[in-house]
């Protein structure tokens, strides 16, 4: 059955592994979002404290991006990828084990904030940058489309799952057996796009047509 023109980008197997699997690890980093907040305001109760874990998750993002996005392009992206997802599945887990062990401190929090932060600046646009070797030029901006759907969709389920998980397990439950395995959904991802295509890995399939484009005579 032909899939309609708005969602010709799954005709990929890969992009739908890339897709699934986004779509699970931006739900769960939303919910850890909730989660974390919830747990700087039960420890301090200061709006100021929430805003500093705020900057220090997303200011790597601010200042560090433009160094990630040349490192993106200058590495791996497969160990690139597995790196950055296995960071954040262990700052994942940390979260939940100090505040199920009820040890948690502001400053632990502070500092998984930052590693999270750290991690998400460098898995970004190794992430974004995927989506090329795996749909080509042809389907890149239908597959671009659908990966802003997932990611503005995942803002709105995440809180609201959040919200009803709190209300009936307690924060922790965003922090531990969800959240802990959605970066683990993601690695899991993160691995299988590299399978073989037609004989070749996805590295290798570009590298052929780069190689192919600077040998055809210029006219």
């Amino acid at each position: 059955m032909p899939l309609p023109v708005a969602l010709r980008a799954f005709r990929y197997r890969d992009f739908r592994l890339f897709w699934c699997g986004q779509l699970i690890s931006l739900v769960g980093t939303w919910m850890q979002s909730v989660g974390q907040a919830w747990v700087v305001l039960e420890i301090t109760g200061s709006p100021f404290k929430l805003g500093m874990i705020t900057a220090l998750q997303f200011g790597p993002m601010l200042f560090l991006s433009f160094l990630a996005g040349a490192l993106a392009d200058r590495v791996h992206k497969r160990r690139l990828l597995l790196l950055t997802q296995s960071a954040l599945m262990l700052q994942a887990f940390a979260l939940a084990a100090l505040d199920w062990a009820g040890h948690i401190q502001y400053w632990h929090v502070a500092v998984l904030a930052t590693v999270y932060g750290i991690a998400n600046t460098l898995d970004l646009p190794a992430r974004q940058s995927f989506v090329v070797q795996i749909v080509g030029k042809n389907d890149l901006i239908n597959a671009i489309a659908l990966n802003s759907a997932v990611f503005n969709g995942a803002r709105v389920v995440g809180p609201a799952v959040a919200g009803l998980l709190v209300a009936r397990y307690g924060v922790a439950i965003l922090e531990s057996e969800i959240v802990g395995l959605v970066p683990s959904a993601a690695l899991t991802a993160a691995a299988e796009f590299y399978l073989q295509i037609d004989g070749f890995k996805a590295d290798q399939v570009l590298e052929n047509k780069l190689r192919a484009t600077n040998e055809e005579p210029r006219t």
